[in-house]
């Protein structure tokens, strides 16, 4: 159901903790050929990036599997709405003054129990724009209806390597800082600690996503 996005997600993730596992193996002699911190601030894009493909392919994902279903508008979880007619919504926020109430009467009149579910637009990512940190998960949660916990239960402190990570990749991806200076600020036990906590959330998405289609929650 999720196998392709559950492999390319840890593919994505093993590319980061082989360069921490580099920068952590002095047998290599890393500062005899080049500084290692380079690599460790590198490693804040290579870890984000596996965050970003995580979430965004679980919700794609999850939107080709809805469109393959026949779905009636009033069984599906009312936050869905915003997805089935992100288009409506998009030409209301658009219209002018002389159109608003218009858009209105053409949206709202669509809605009658008899309604099928139209096509859901495959590439929608229902977030604000910016790094991927607690708000934006926090909204893909709120317009799917996922029942399970945002955040896995005992691991709380992912919110703060949420942060962590983002601003460490805004830092570096943006040249606001160098990947060596960002290196310098953590060691490798402090880059392994961050790893291991996203990995484990990417796997937590996946996880929340399946068990999101097997068991219907999408349905009111």
């Amino acid at each position: 159901m999720f196998s392709a996005v559950n492999s390319d997600s840890t593919q994505r993730l093993l590319e980061t903790k082989t360069l921490i596992d580099i920068c952590g193996d002095t047998s290599l002699n890393l500062k005899a050929a080049y500084n290692e911190h380079i690599l460790l601030g590198s490693a804040y894009v290579l870890l984000y990036g596996a965050l970003e493909y995580t979430i965004t392919h679980c919700v794609y994902r999850t939107i080709e599997l809805l469109n393959n279903e026949n779905l009636k508008l009033y069984d599906v979880h009312p936050a869905l709405w915003g997805l089935i007619y992100n288009g409506d919504c998009m030409r209301m926020e658009m219209a002018g003054e002389n159109k608003k109430w218009e858009n209105r009467y053409k949206l709202f009149h669509q809605m009658t129990k008899t309604e099928t579910v139209g096509r859901i637009e495959d590439a929608l990512f229902p977030s604000s724009n910016g790094n991927i940190k607690e708000k934006q998960i926090e909204r893909v949660w709120q317009t799917f209806g996922l029942k399970s916990p945002m955040i896995e239960p005992g691991q709380e402190i992912v919110n703060t390597r949420l942060q962590e990570l983002a601003e460490g990749r805004m830092a570096v991806a943006h040249g606001r800082e160098k990947a060596s200076f960002r290196g310098k600020q953590k060691s490798i036990t402090d880059l392994v600690e961050l790893y291991n906590s996203i990995s484990r959330y990417c796997s937590y998405i996946i996880n929340c996503f399946t068990k999101y289609i097997q068991d219907k929650e999408y349905l009111q």
